[in-house]
């Protein structure tokens, strides 16, 4: 996914990022952070670090409007959301 606010950490720039779909040992990655009590941002940045193979430190200098993209295209994976009924019709 192309950024919208491209961002630089540690000398290196993101321009896009490129999310991988969610697989089991995910979920349970997932289930531990909210079982440790993470905040639901917390979870999503850490989620997004994870999918797109970042550090935690470059997914929480991304813009929220790039987050909140990313979030999308990872609700999307689930068919039973909203987004991946959407995606489904197309």
């Amino acid at each position: 996914m192309k950024l919208k606010y491209p961002i630089s950490v540690d000398g290196t720039r993101y321009e896009e990022l490129t999310l991988r779909r969610m697989k089991g040992s995910d979920m349970i990655a997932v289930g531990k952070l909210q079982t440790d009590g993470m905040s639901e941002a917390g979870i999503t940045l850490a989620l997004i670090a994870l999918l797109c193979n970042i550090d935690e430190k470059v997914s929480n200098e991304l813009d929220v409007e790039d987050i909140m993209a990313l979030g999308e295209l990872m609700e999307s994976f689930f068919p039973n959301s909203t987004a991946g009924r959407k995606r489904s019709a197309s």
